[in-house]
């Protein structure tokens, strides 16, 4: 392996957020059309009477009425007691002096629809196309009190972070070519309606540097408010990640009995996880790896390996998988692309997943793999088998084709605080001797009685 910048895990949060019809009103500046200014510009001189204007101007008492009316109903001027009409107030503002041209506060409504995730109150883009329901991914959890009272949370902070949204392209405008979106103020508030719930999924930057040290996460520092984010986040991840597993880890290592094929006593020896032997690991044929098989990488290494067979072999080989008993596993959109890739690959949509449950009506187990595995993605090869039937205890994750390769990949816990998911270390296996022993451990599964119960999607 070459010392660089690591993932060692590949996981997708998704945030609580829901779509509203936030109604405003807005106002900006805008010219008045001429006849308009002039007939303001002499009541700046003096207040006049209709037929003082109209001779003036040279208006039809009609054409008169008319323009009056419209400067009354806008509220830019005012008829006096004595029948003369004069500038309101606020048009006497907008005079620097009569030779200048006036402007006037132009109101108008909008309806917009924006996002908000509902734990820090981030707005986002409205995306048509998103329809997010969280599958794949650790969800974070929003507080009652924010999603009962969205609505007028959301009111709040549209109001007071108006000019931020605008200045975020969050806001559309109305606006002429010669009117500055810079000089938008809001003028009311009308209304905020909820429309529909959904979710807003992250993908984390789980890294190593060169040191063996895990990087922080950063994913979230474009948003305005990030703390109760963050603490949210590392509050679902600290839950999900179980205690220390290393010793259970060699334990089982010590009863295979394979590290002349595996090579990878140094990352375990006295019962520690030595991270900075990770990219030292160099044994025979082997290829390491670290992170989940479906992570970008590690899916084409992966179908590289089956392409590689198929260029050799015309015949369908049998692909078994093991999951192991992980809450991180399947947590990303990229186990859904790996599946997929599984099942329309005329060498391995004939694959074979087990999942680990403790008896046939383990409801926590059946009810976490159902919200990973649709019916739609390789409904018919993920199939439940019970726990106590395995040596393995959960940490380790087999993918075994037939006489080719095999995928032997061992879910570290580490105790360091900073490492905050399981570290997945994987090793591509292409002795015989060891593909045959993996493979063959699948088949003594399938003979034995009332070991798998039964495909996954058939279960009520």
């Amino acid at each position: 392996m070459e010392k660089s910048l690591i993932a060692y895990h590949d996981i997708d949060v998704t945030l609580p957020s829901q779509t509203f019809n936030v109604a405003f009103s807005y106002t900006t500046k805008e010219t008045l059309d001429f006849i308009d200014s002039m007939v303001l510009r002499l009541l700046v001189i003096a207040p006049m009477s209709a037929e003082k204007i109209a001779q003036f101007l040279e208006l039809s008492n009609h054409e008169t009425d008319v323009l009056l009316t419209s400067l009354l109903h806008r509220e830019q001027i005012q008829h006096l007691e004595d029948g003369k009409f004069s500038l309101t107030k606020q048009l006497e503002k907008a005079f620097s002096d009569v030779c200048a041209i006036p402007y006037v506060n132009k109101i108008e409504d909008s309806i917009q629809k924006m996002n908000f995730e509902m734990i820090g109150l981030n707005p986002e883009p409205v995306n048509q196309n998103s329809s997010d329901n969280g599958l794949n991914s650790i969800k974070l959890e929003a507080s009652k009190e924010f999603l009962s009272s969205s609505e007028s949370l959301v009111y709040k902070e549209f109001q007071k972070n108006f000019r931020f949204y605008s200045n975020q392209d969050l806001i559309k405008f109305n606006l002429a070519e010669n009117e500055d979106e810079k000089k938008v103020q809001l003028y009311k508030m009308s209304q905020v309606e909820k429309l529909r719930d959904h979710s807003r999924r992250f993908q984390l930057n789980l890294t190593f540097n060169d040191n063996a040290t895990p990087t922080e996460i950063n994913d979230f520092n474009h948003l305005q408010n990030v703390d109760k984010i963050e603490d949210a986040l590392y509050s679902a991840l600290r839950s999900s990640k179980k205690s220390e597993n290393i010793k259970d880890i060699v334990k089982v290592l010590d009863k295979l009995d394979m590290e002349e094929y595996l090579g990878i006593e140094s990352i375990f020896s006295h019962q520690k996880f030595h991270l900075d032997q990770l990219s030292e690991l160099n044994h025979g044929t082997n290829h390491y790896f670290i992170g989940p098989i479906y992570s970008k990488e590690n899916a084409e290494l992966f179908f590289d390996a089956v392409k590689k067979c198929q260029s050799n072999h015309s015949e369908q080989k049998q692909l078994y998988w093991l999951a192991p008993s992980d809450n991180f596993w399947g947590k990303s959109d990229r186990f859904g692309d790996f599946v997929d890739r599984l099942s329309s690959n005329k060498m391995t949509n004939n694959f074979k997943c087990l999942l680990p449950v403790s008896s046939q009506d383990d409801k926590h187990s059946l009810s976490n793999y159902k919200k990973i595995i649709t019916n739609q993605s390789g409904g018919k090869n993920f199939h439940t088998i019970r726990e106590s039937s395995l040596m393995f205890e959960g940490n380790f994750e087999i993918l075994v084709m037939e006489n080719t390769f095999c995928a032997f990949i061992i879910h570290v816990s580490s105790p360091s605080k900073d490492i905050l998911t399981t570290v997945p270390v994987g090793i591509m296996i292409t002795d015989s001797n060891a593909v045959e022993g993996f493979f063959d451990f699948f088949k003594q599964l399938e003979a034995e009685e009332n070991c798998i119960y039964g495909l996954l999607n058939q279960r009520k």
